[in-house]
């Protein structure tokens, strides 16, 4: 606690002793005040003609004034000061909250990230079990293609052997029908030449005497002649 002093301070051009247990310098303070209002006071009109008593009361009456204007300013600001205050406890408040949601947020972007990470897993696997679905149905589709050819094939095969063993039965036919033509025209050269030889033979039979004879009954001339000069043509030779 604070020891009570006394202060020597000159108000109205007066010397007074304050005592108080405020400091000196708060005491000297309070009297240089009084007398700026003095001051203030002494330039007005009038106020010379007063009486001290009413000088006093008017001191007094403009020193409360201060004094009251002076506690609603602490008033405004105790209020701005509290005002404050309560704003700098929402803000603190919404701030919180803020951290909050902001934990929450981040919270729910790692269940966020755990999902997204746990759906490309499954995406990766399922993308796995359609390629290997597509490759069973690629290898079934491949057999099954290759099991047609093979009848496709066998048919053509046959048909094939079939077209051959027509084309090696139309030679054969063609073969036969060529054979066919060789006999006759053999036995028709035969019989031609059966028949010219026939002819030769009787041509070669007939005598040229004969032959005269029966052109000269034939043109009724004697056939002695002829053979004279037949004769005689042969003696020339």
């Amino acid at each position: 606690m604070n020891k009570k002093i006394d202060v020597e301070v000159i108000i109205g051009g007066k010397q007074y002793t304050l005592s108080g247990y405020e400091s000196s310098e708060y005491l000297q303070r309070i009297a240089m005040h009084i007398n700026e209002k003095m001051n203030e006071f002494q330039e007005q009109e009038g106020y010379a003609r007063l009486e001290t008593d009413m000088k006093n009361i008017l001191l007094a009456i403009n020193l409360s004034d201060d004094y009251h204007k002076a506690q609603n300013a602490i008033e405004e600001l105790r209020q701005e000061n509290a005002d404050m205050e309560k704003e700098l406890f929402d803000m603190k408040h919404e701030m919180i909250s803020m951290q909050t949601k902001l934990q929450e947020s981040q919270n729910s972007q790692k269940e966020l990230e755990q999902e997204k990470s746990e759906a490309e897993h499954r995406i990766i696997r399922l993308e796995a079990e359609l390629e290997q679905f597509r490759k069973g149905a690629s290898d079934e589709t491949e057999d099954k293609t290759d099991k047609k050819p093979k009848t496709s094939r066998s048919s053509a095969k046959s048909s094939s052997v079939k077209k051959d063993d027509e084309q090696e039965d139309k030679p054969e036919e063609k073969k036969t029908e060529t054979e066919d033509t060789d006999v006759e025209t053999k036995t028709e050269d035969k019989a031609e030449t059966s028949e010219k030889e026939a002819e030769e033979n009787t041509a070669s039979e007939v005598k040229p005497e004969d032959i005269g004879k029966e052109v000269a009954a034939a043109m009724g001339k004697p056939s002695s002649t002829k053979k004279s000069s037949r004769s005689s043509r042969k003696k020339r030779r």
